[in-house]
């Protein structure tokens, strides 16, 4: 009769055996990560899509369905992606000739008889029409590089006078690639992106004290989706002991946060560097009561419940001063409350980066055209899309081509992989598998605290260039949030002091708990800025520093 199997338990805890089996199988997977699976087959849930009621107000947005979507011969449906159905993205400015490319467009759907016309959006106007003298001539003077850089979103309209069908721009880019007008993957949708650190869809996350409707609770720990396990994993608040870490010195490289910008905190009373470009904010600009980042109330004021994203931006610019205490943060809101961003705003935001890059890059600028403050080191994007037909990204795509020409300054671009615990690609993150630019954009994905295991709701696949922790995080959060929540149990103090139980949306400590790949990304950023101490003295410099710092970050795949 064989042996029976001892416990794996013994009277002090785990056996020594299956401790050191343990650590070695740690040790192992440190080393040598499992290599990553290269077709374009998913191997994973197709990510399903929840649009915000607030984002399709505000934009319009719709979801193309993939059953229903205009094909052009034998090509294979799309994928679904969440869109503005009457706005079309198309290669260069206005001011550089893109009048010019409206004339074939309008013969070539009136050929069709589709009854839609395309003018240009004029919701920014032209250098020439700016109250801002300078920026306008800031425009004007890098006006060839941003046509070939950037695109401009076209407005469709409609040419009946009665009543008609709803615009798509997706039939309407299908009928202008069948009359071989942008085949070449240059025209495109405006996308509606959202978040990488609000876990929704397949491995769904109802975390601590999350509120659903008004009054509803679901309780600690609950969770949802694919591989979920009880943890706590949602955003709520918690004490950080520790001083802030810059210790009062804010002189390391710049990174810029493209997201829903930075709120009150005593670590960014310093070293947080302007979002303007001379008078003009690069990003959206936002009242008091609508800025997600001042109160976190602005989508629903009737009951003061805390938008769902309200903080990201800080708790992101907290991540990366723990990784770079020194480093000077450079917010750029483009992200609303409910998670979602208009691509013309992101692109926008990106094409003045570029231009503040070359002013304070470029020897022969005037001086009354240099703006303040220092190029930006590191580039942080925590949002994306899933792309409707992503083979057919290349390097010309809107987004690709204003973030390429800002890697060939010498940003490095960090991008969140996804929280659709799939390998289908969420972009721009996906950019990172493409030809690269001169610094290569990367794509990170989220670790478990125990740093080995990937978290299940993290993307994965061979276009993620490394993983960093992004569950169960802390950082840092707005002082002035307190929403409508209340703790379950209070009573005022009399005899004794007030008590009760946690206030699950008053982050008037300034820390807070949450996950998502979103916060994966500004640890690698964070690790970036603190590798690029040295300065480079010319862009040349800049360039072969950011590719060494982000060579030297990519030979560990996973890393707390």
């Amino acid at each position: 009769m064989p042996e029976p199997t001892p416990p794996p338990f013994g009277p002090r805890g785990l056996r020594p055996e299956i401790l050191r089996a343990r650590e070695e199988e740690v040790e192992r997977r440190r080393r040598h990560p499992d290599p990553p699976v290269r077709d374009t087959v998913p191997h994973g849930p197709i990510p399903s899509y929840s649009v915000p009621d607030t984002a399709i107000r505000r934009f319009g947005a719709r979801v193309l369905d993939p059953t229903t979507a205009v094909t052009r011969g034998d090509e294979p449906p799309p994928q679904a992606t969440v869109y503005i159905p009457d706005l079309v993205l198309v290669p260069g400015k206005p001011e550089s000739g893109l009048a010019d490319a409206l004339g074939p467009i309008n013969a070539a759907l009136e050929k069709a008889q589709l009854r839609v016309r395309a003018e240009v959006d004029e919701r920014i106007p032209p250098p020439s029409q700016m109250s801002d003298e300078r920026l306008a001539a800031a425009l004007e003077r890098y006006a060839s590089d941003l046509g070939s850089a950037s695109h401009t979103a076209v407005r469709l309209t409609s040419t009946d006078s009665g009543p008609h069908a709803p615009i798509d721009a997706w039939t309407v880019l299908q009928t202008l690639r069948g009359q071989g007008i942008g085949t070449d993957g240059t025209y495109g949708l405006v996308h509606v992106l959202q978040p990488s650190g609000w876990v929704t869809g397949v491995g769904e996350t109802h975390g601590v004290g999350e509120t659903h409707g008004v009054g509803e609770t679901h309780g600690v720990g609950e969770t949802h989706g694919v591989g979920a396990v009880l943890s706590l994993t949602g955003r709520m608040p918690v004490v950080w002991a520790a001083d802030d870490p810059a210790g009062g010195t804010y002189d390391g490289p710049v990174v810029a946060v493209l997201d829903t910008g930075l709120g009150d905190h005593p670590w960014f009373r310093a070293g947080v560097l302007s979002g303007n470009l001379y008078d003009t904010p690069m990003g959206l600009q936002h009242s008091a009561a609508e800025d997600p980042e001042v109160y976190g109330m602005t989508l629903d004021l009737i009951n003061g419940v805390m938008d769902p994203l309200a903080g990201h931006g800080t708790f992101i610019a907290g991540l990366i001063r723990q990784r770079c205490p020194s480093a000077r943060i450079l917010p750029v809101p483009v992200m609303y409350g409910d998670g979602a961003a208009d691509e013309r705003d992101l692109i926008r935001a990106l094409e003045l980066l570029l231009v503040r890059q070359r002013l304070l890059l470029d020897d022969d600028v005037p001086e009354d055209l240099r703006p303040e403050g220092d190029p930006v080191d590191v580039l942080n994007l925590s949002l994306g899309y899933y792309h409707e037909q992503p083979g057919a990204v290349e390097r010309e795509g809107a987004l690709f081509s204003v973030l390429a020409a800002l890697a060939d300054t010498g940003v490095c671009i960090v991008a969140g992989a996804g929280n659709g615990s799939t390998d289908v690609e969420f972009w721009p993150a996906a950019l990172a598998g493409r030809p690269e630019p001169k610094v290569p954009i990367t794509a990170i994905g989220s670790l478990n605290p125990d740093s080995v295991t990937v978290s299940s709701f993290s993307n994965t696949g061979s276009w993620v260039s490394a993983y960093r922790s992004g569950a169960a995080v802390v950082s840092t959060m707005p002082v002035t949030f307190n929403a409508a929540e209340r703790g379950a149990v209070f009573r005022e103090g009399s005899r004794y002091p007030a008590r009760g139980t946690i206030d699950l949306d008053d982050y008037s400590g300034g820390f807070g708990i949450w996950s998502g790949t979103s916060f994966s990304a500004p640890a690698f950023a964070g690790e970036l800025a603190r590798a690029l101490a040295t300065k480079g003295a010319t862009a040349a410099d800049r360039v072969e520093r950011a590719r060494d710092a982000v060579g030297a970050a990519l030979k560990q795949r996973l890393a707390r």
